[in-house]
């Protein structure tokens, strides 16, 4: 995992690449669809406005040695936000998260080297703060960036990150039941950027692990670029790279059922 400065540079430059995206949009394209296809562009900088907020609240009272809000703090903020008009939200979404990355950055040092802070799991380092945001930024910039531009990719960095949480994170993101449908199944998966392997194993239970497995029924070859995409929904037929190959027992769009996006 990054540290928290490294992961803080990452969600600053993609919040600098988004607002790059959203500087040239007039009030119709706030309107447009995403490729979140039941958000609007206005709905995606304001999920990005809304979640900035709630971990402003946990930036701020972990500084002040208090406990996180809880989660019934949660909807008023979401109320609040979805009542913005969509010129609103694109204006208070900067707003919010300009604000976040401030008090990020104002963390002390000797908080952020060793600080623990209650979270939804129980203690985690403070130094988690950066990170656990760059997943949201990273994927909803690019949300919001495809729109306007097919050949948009998500923030190199910002796909690294991703990388290294997968293993922790796909149980999360397939669906467990095409997963009992196509497995029993090993699915090795090489990484045609860093020629890198990870095992992809189906069944009742889904687990993702480095390494080339021995044998496997399927073999997908693709950049982490794409594989990100794939597990986090957005590898749709319109956005699929050519660099994207898959053989064997499954084809991509069952690896799609799998991956539905969350």
């Amino acid at each position: 995992m990054p540290d928290a400065l490294t992961s803080l540079d990452i969600l600053r430059t993609s919040h600098g690449e988004l607002v790059a995206v959203v500087d040239r949009l007039d009030a119709d394209d706030l309107r447009t669809t995403s490729y979140c296809t039941e958000w609007s562009v206005a709905q995606v900088l304001s999920h990005l406005g809304s979640g900035s907020e709630i971990y402003d609240g946990m930036v701020r009272a972990v500084v002040a040695g208090d406990d996180p809000p809880g989660r019934d703090a949660m909807g008023p903020i979401w109320d609040r936000w979805n009542a913005m008009t969509p010129d609103e939200q694109a204006v208070q979404w900067r707003v919010s998260v300009e604000r976040f990355l401030e008090d990020l950055g104002n963390i002390p040092p000797e908080l952020l080297e060793s600080g623990t802070f209650s979270g939804p799991m129980g203690p985690m380092p403070v130094a988690m703060l950066p990170t656990m945001r760059v997943g949201e930024q990273v994927l909803h910039t690019w949300d919001v960036a495809v729109a306007f531009n097919p050949e948009a990719v998500v923030l190199p960095a910002g796909v690294e990150v991703l990388v290294d949480q997968m293993p922790m994170l796909v149980g999360r993101s397939v669906d467990a039941e095409v997963a009992k449908e196509l497995g029993p199944q090993t699915i090795a998966i090489h990484r045609s950027d860093s020629d890198t392997w990870l095992t992809l194993g189906l069944g009742d239970e889904v687990t993702l692990t480095p390494g080339e497995p021995t044998s496997a029924e399927t073999t997908l070859t693709l950049p982490a670029e794409s594989l990100v995409r794939l597990v986090w929904g957005r590898l749709g037929p319109g956005t699929s790279s050519e660099t994207v190959l898959i053989e064997g027992a499954l084809d991509l769009d069952d690896l799609r059922r799998l991956f539905p996006g969350r």
